[in-house]
């Protein structure tokens, strides 16, 4: 019975802490100099490179309001330039690869917003995604 009462105290904790992220502002600033916020279609430079994001291709991530095994993943696709050079690349949130190495870079997904609801589709233009450059070690 105690097994029981903890593992419901636990569900609960879960459930709050979900509720609480979902209070989230739909906006994010990124605060560090390697990170840049992107819509479908926009472009941005970061650390002397220039992204731009071209489509979503998955988002299987967890709804906020449903208790799930797996996160899941959003998979974003993306053009890199340097200098006169594109390179396509597909970056995963909750698969394997999390990081791209393009050059001397190396590219991830920090966030994607808005988050998931269940039942939800999320409209292709309202999709913005956090994207971070750091040099390679």
């Amino acid at each position: 019975m105690r097994i029981v009462g903890r593992l419901v105290a636990l569900l609960l904790a879960f459930a709050l802490v979900g509720a609480l992220n979902g209070c989230a502002s739909a906006t994010v600033e990124p605060s560090n100099p390697g990170e840049t916020t992107l819509a479908i279609g926009e472009r941005a430079s970061v650390a002397g490179i220039s992204l731009e994001l071209v489509a979503i291709e998955e988002d299987s991530r967890c709804p906020d309001d449903v208790v799930c095994i797996w996160a899941g993943n959003v998979k974003a696709r993306a053009i890199v330039r340097i200098g006169t050079n594109d390179t396509a690349v597909t970056l995963n949130t909750g698969l394997a690869p999390y990081t791209v190495d393009v050059g001397v870079n190396r590219l991830r997904i920090v966030q994607v917003l808005p988050r998931r609801t269940n039942g939800a589709a999320i409209p292709r233009g309202d999709y913005r995604v956090t994207l971070r450059v750091d040099p390679i070690p």
